[in-house]
């Protein structure tokens, strides 16, 4: 029995990888598009370190990308109650709602983004969608311009489109 325990201690000391590690190893595989991969990867940094806002962060992000809307949402929002200055989860988690046409819920979470960092070019870009798509046009317009002139190019095409 004691040698036993003595082999499992050893494996695990030695051969067990850091939350760091399964983190890096979660975002190689979510560059692969290996999505199913790198939530094993990133499920395997939460259960080592579960105050790891980042594993929550970027599990929520392969999750999207594998349709699993729900699952996203409560991996930003875990992220967010571990780090409430984590803007990329605020935005991740308002783009969530933004896709499920959550525009208020959406709105919400951009706007706490802006507020932890409130020159956040694309949170500014992403509550001007949500509010255009709510028919606040002029307020969402703004919001489009705000995000240009911090350098946010993507929305130039919908300044012209549902701007002026």
């Amino acid at each position: 029995m004691f040698y036993l325990l003595l082999v499992f201690s050893m494996a695990i000391a030695g051969y067990s990888q850091t939350a760091e590690e399964y983190v890096k190893q979660g975002s190689e595989k979510n560059n692969l598009q290996d999505f199913n991969g790198a939530i094993d990867s990133f499920t395997k940094a939460i259960m080592i370190n579960p105050k790891n806002a980042e594993a929550y962060n970027l599990r929520g992000i392969a999750k999207l990308n594998i349709k699993d809307t729900s699952g996203a949402i409560n991996d930003f929002t875990k992220a967010v109650k571990i780090n409430p200055k984590n803007v990329e989860a605020y935005n991740n988690r308002g783009f969530v709602k933004l896709k499920i046409k959550d525009y208020n819920g959406a709105i919400n979470d951009f706007t706490k983004a802006l507020k932890v960092a409130p020159g956040f070019a694309e949170a500014f870009a992403n509550r001007g969608f949500s509010k255009i798509m709510l028919g606040q046009k002029d307020s969402g317009c703004k919001d489009l311009k705000t995000a240009s002139q911090f350098g946010y190019k993507n929305v130039n095409d919908a300044i012209l489109k549902y701007c002026d």
